[in-house]
């Protein structure tokens, strides 16, 4: 994950944990998970151990190194296992407790949780997000002009509207790739604050 997506990731992040930190008594709490047989939370034993015959199957034919898996309902976790390798080559054995770099899929796991405080009146998707992140306040907005002379030039304006919780979500807010716009201006600022390299694409 590039720089830029890591800061956009921490900062809604950031927004979620502020908000939680605020949230009511009676909201959800979370507990740890307790867990329970299959078949006391209408599950089958027989077909969860498939999930590992399959897993184990992939691991053998070379199709991914290790897995780890956990299966939740009705609140109580009903079947967890580790996989495999978490580093094949040193055959260090893979753990439930293993850590991944998940790269993109941060989305769903942030956006399921932003969902969950926006069910509990916590956060409403039309919130601005600078209510919870002052920084995105008064943003502004590079807009390209051609001149005479065919030379692009960008001009910074006011944003329309502010940027909303829900734009961060649908991945419309504005923020730009530092690796693939071709606003000079943008890629400048990325390479000035360390979020980007001039000619990596990361």
């Amino acid at each position: 994950m590039c720089r830029w997506k890591i800061l956009a990731t921490t900062a809604l992040a950031a927004m979620l944990v502020t908000a939680t930190a605020v949230r009511p008594v009676s909201a959800r709490e979370l507990q740890p998970l307790a867990t329970a047989t299959p078949e006391q939370v209408g599950m089958s034993v027989e077909r969860l151990g498939r999930i590992t015959t399959m897993l184990k199957k992939e691991i053998a034919d070379g199709k991914l190194p290790g897995a780890v898996v956990m299966v939740a309902r009705k609140g109580k976790i009903v079947y967890s296992d580790a996989i495999g390798f978490q580093d094949k080559g040193a055959e260090t054995p893979m753990k439930l407790d293993s850590i991944f770099r998940i790269y993109s899929m941060t989305k769903p796991l942030v956006s399921v949780a932003a969902m969950m405080l926006v069910e509990d009146g916590v956060i409403q998707l039309t919130d601005p997000i600078s209510k919870f992140l002052p920084a995105f306040k008064d943003m502004q907005v590079s807009v390209a002009s051609t001149g005479a002379d065919g030379k692009i030039t960008y001009t910074n304006v006011p944003a329309a509207k502010p940027i909303t919780v829900q734009d961060l979500l649908r991945h419309s807010a504005g923020l730009a790739y530092a690796e693939i716009t071709k606003n000079e201006p943008v890629k400048a600022a990325y390479v000035e604050a360390k979020f980007s390299q001039p000619g990596v694409h990361e």
